[in-house]
């Protein structure tokens, strides 16, 4: 995966200045600074002096969206609310057809859209498909696999981080950390060393296992309960498994790219999960790509909502397991 630091991001859109596209979702963890970069780039877009020092920071447009008064910039987010709301977003959609006040273009920055309402990311596709030509969309979100396909469809994506081979180098460098082991922790991990380095201290040797506990053909539902068992218990077991969620939809993820680049996995830069790359290279003969679609989703959505609906985690594991075996038995 390639990560974009700020002065990256800025210098691409720079050159760009947006022509491609008109959604970009900014992806990366909480506190790297996702909306404050979501305001430097609508700054970039009304800055009055254009150039390599835009946005320049003094002008009156960048003034006024720094104070958030802009009139041509709207902010969107869920507050003290569970989620973007249903309500926020229609106004959004009428607020989108209104030309601008003051500069060329309209910008809605939407922040952790990973926590819309599953109703107001659908009332958003709308917008998102059609806008007129002068608005610019700027979300930010946390994880993409918490984010509706298809609203992911529907916009440029950018990691926002450090780049793999730089956190894997350091990983390596600073803290001992074995090669292969460091740059699947850095590709999972790219915005933040310390979580690149918390995976491969707490988290590692469990996913090893889970991966294992598949890949080796164990029944599934023993397999299910010795991984929920190591899982621990209660709060803690449901927030593991979310994490632990997302590793698996990730190296299905992988094995779909291998099954649509004739690059094998241990060549493709964009594969997550390099350690494993025989076995996603097998994989992606082996396995029918509808199937793995509708467990990705599954992984990602219906999983994670029954999760927050306090669904007893081994029962989704033995949900999960059932699939995958099922899933490595279906051509």
């Amino acid at each position: 995966m390639i990560y974009f630091t700020p002065e990256r991001l800025l210098a691409f859109f720079r050159h760009n200045r947006f022509s491609l596209y008109h959604a970009f979702l900014l992806l990366g963890p909480q506190g790297l600074g996702k909306t404050a970069l979501a305001r430097k780039l609508a700054s970039l877009l009304l800055c009055q002096h254009k150039g390599e020092e835009s946005p320049c920071g003094h002008c009156a447009s960048c003034v006024k969206v720094a104070s958030l008064s802009h009139p041509d910039v709207s902010f969107i987010s869920a507050g003290d609310k569970k989620g973007i709301t249903i309500e926020q977003i229609r106004d959004v959609a009428c607020d989108a057809h209104q030309k601008p006040w003051e500069g060329n273009y309209r910008v809605f920055i939407l922040e952790d859209v990973h926590r819309m309402r599953e109703e107001a990311a659908n009332a958003l596709l709308k917008t998102l498909e059609e806008p007129p030509a002068y608005v610019v969309f700027l979300l930010t979100a946390e994880n993409e696999h918490a984010v509706l396909p298809t609203v992911l469809s529907r916009c440029q994506i950018f990691p926002i981080g450090e780049q793999v081979s730089d956190i894997a180098a350091k990983l390596v460098s600073d803290h001992r950390a074995e090669p292969g082991q460091a740059r699947v922790a850095a590709a999972l991990y790219g915005a933040s060393i310390e979580e690149a380095l918390d995976m491969l201290q707490n988290r590692w040797q469990l996913r090893n296992k889970m991966f294992g506990l598949f890949l080796d053909n164990h029944d599934p539902i023993e397999a299910a309960q010795e991984l929920s068992d190591l899982m621990g218990e209660g709060e803690e077991a449901r927030q593991r498994s979310l994490v632990f969620f997302d590793y698996l939809a990730s190296f299905w993820r992988d094995i779909l790219l291998r099954q649509h680049a004739n690059l094998p996995a241990a060549n493709n830069p964009l594969v997550l999960h390099s350690d494993m790359a025989a076995q996603i290279d097998r994989l992606a003969q082996l396995c029918n790509p509808t199937v793995i679609w509708q467990l990705i989703e599954f992984l990602s959505e219906q999983a994670r909502a029954m999760i927050a609906c306090n669904v007893a985690p081994r029962l989704l594991w033995e949900l999960i397991y059932l699939r995958l075996y099922i899933l490595l038995r279906r051509k």
